[in-house]
């Protein structure tokens, strides 16, 4: 878990503002690492690539740093809940956000763009998908509300 120095790298101008509870999905941080020599390096190149196009990360930041850790929020929250955290309910356990997904999965989440296509050399010969981060703000500023109403006026939702 990154220690308080750490900062999300996105251009979101607010995002360090939003607070979640802490037994929220969106609570939380996801590490993206640079490719390695691991079994996992592909992968995780591939997720930094998506990340990066996404949240429209400076290229000094990208060029500075061998990981960087982004806050849970920027992803769709049914995709957090789904795959990206354990599901006791479900007994359904948390894949990483580097593990691609098939195109019927990626659509569920409104994943559907070229640049979001897993380009593993090691592929199957199906289209995979990554899971990257679609949230725009104003759907967490919406979640926020939505909360923050329902504590004040418990019967309202």
């Amino acid at each position: 878990m990154p220690q308080q120095s750490h900062a999300c790298p996105c251009n979101w101008t607010d995002c360090a503002s939003f607070i979640f509870e802490p037994d929220d999905c969106w609570d939380g941080w996801f590490r993206i690492r640079a490719s390695d020599n691991s079994k996992n390096g592909e992968k995780n190149s591939e997720l930094r690539r998506v990340v990066e196009h996404h949240l429209k990360i400076p290229r000094q930041v990208r060029a500075s740093n061998s990981e960087y850790w982004v806050r849970r929020h920027h992803w769709n929250r049914t995709l957090v809940l789904e795959r990206l955290v354990d599901n006791p309910s479900t007994g359904c356990k948390k894949k990483y956000p580097s593990t691609p997904m098939t195109r019927a999965e990626a659509l569920r989440y409104g994943i559907k763009d070229n640049v979001d296509q897993f380009k593993c050399k090691k592929t199957t010969g199906s289209v995979l998908f990554m899971a990257f981060p679609n949230n725009p703000p104003s759907a967490v500023n919406e979640f926020l509300a939505l909360q923050k109403k329902s504590k004040e006026y418990p019967s309202f939702i």
